[in-house]
């Protein structure tokens, strides 16, 4: 019994889609309704609702468009953030209000820094060699967190860690002047110093210390009380992301960062006094790449601080210490002399070679 009521239903149906047809078979085959072009009114009022020519239009340029597309193209899926896209946020976020007059907020009262006062001139080199030790030695726990001011011992070309020696440094300029060329460990443009002319200082610090701040705040914060002390010395001192120091008429300083199993060198250059003739005769801005490769320095132009200040270097230094003391815990310190022999190997071994100095091409 169940086999015939379900082939009685079967029968049933086709019954009635053979009914079906027959009477669509009765009648002319449909005609595509045509779509005319709304015209508009009299008074020049365009017809409300959708115009249909225009989205007819639109159907057809996207044809169009896949037509010429490659048939075996399959899109690609996104592995991650767009790092471009995070390095221009994290531009936009910087350019919002900060705490304070120098940057996003302060730095962790927490802390107290070591003062290395500025130890006997050293070169190039050796500087940069010292930097990198005493970071070593903040990692492995021998130091604290620590503020050191800088003494050079001859005028320096120092590029960034990723620029290219060629693309950036005239060397028949700089061999003529007895500029000595330098790599640090850090990123960023190539800088210009002197004895006697320039500022620079280093901090060593754990990277708590810029806890939820982007790459780019964390230049901000750590350069802040810089800013604020030459601000109460006179200049009109401001910060332009991501890592300037500037006044109305251009660059006053610049900073760079390296970080290492959980801790931050962040190093300051400040121009004191400079021969601003000497940039494009040094540094080739603006000229072709010699080199594919490689990180550009940006063209700025430079405002010194003896423009703003009548203060000599070794006075400015020991304003900017005594501005950190006032809002930091601190306590003098001095470089050891184990530290000091490190710095020299090392920049014999590294940092004083060809293979680093010209380490890229």
């Amino acid at each position: 019994m169940p086999v015939q009521r379900r082939a009685l239903r079967l029968r049933g149906r086709r019954r009635g889609r053979a009914r079906h047809l027959g009477r669509r078979r009765d009648q002319p085959p449909a005609v595509p309704r045509q779509v005319r072009a709304r015209v508009p009114a009299a008074d020049g009022r365009r017809p409300r609702g959708r115009d249909q020519v225009r989205r007819l239009r639109r159907e057809d340029a996207v044809r169009e468009a896949d037509g010429r597309r490659d048939p075996l193209h399959v899109p690609r899926r996104s592995r991650g953030p767009d790092r471009a896209r995070l390095v221009r946020g994290a531009r936009r976020r910087a350019r919002r209000p900060r705490a304070g007059r120098g940057g996003r907020g302060r730095l962790s009262s927490s802390l107290t820094w070591e003062v290395l006062p500025p130890a006997p001139p050293l070169p190039a080199h050796v500087q940069l060699a010292l930097d990198e030790v005493l970071l070593e030695q903040a990692v492995v726990g021998r130091r604290g967190a620590a503020l050191r001011f800088w003494e050079w011992a001859e005028p320096a070309l120092v590029l960034g860690s990723h620029q290219v020696l060629a693309n950036e440094v005239d060397r028949e300029a700089a061999a003529g002047l007895g500029f000595t060329v330098a790599r640090r460990m850090s990123g960023g443009g190539t800088m210009i110093v002197e004895p006697g002319r320039t500022i620079t200082y280093s901090l060593y610090a754990p990277e708590s210390v810029v806890a939820g701040l982007s790459f780019v705040d964390s230049f901000a914060r750590l350069d802040a009380w810089a800013v604020d002390c030459l601000r109460g010395l006179g200049v009109p001192a401001g910060y332009q992301p991501i890592n300037d120091i500037v006044s109305p008429e251009g660059k006053i300083g610049g900073a760079a960062q390296a970080r290492r199993r959980g801790f931050v060198l962040h190093h300051t250059t400040i121009a004191h006094a400079m021969d601003t003739t000497l940039v494009p005769r040094l540094i080739r801005i603006g000229r072709e790449r010699v080199s594919p490769r490689g990180v550009r320095s940006a063209e700025k132009q430079v405002s010194p601080l003896d423009r703003w200040l009548d203060l000599d270097r070794d006075a400015v230094v020991a304003a900017l210490a005594g501005c950190f003391a006032e809002r930091y815990p601190t306590r003098p310190g001095a470089l050891q002399p184990d530290e000091l022999e490190a710095a020299r190997a090392l920049a014999a071994a590294r940092y004083a070679t060809p293979d680093w100095v010209d380490r890229i091409r």
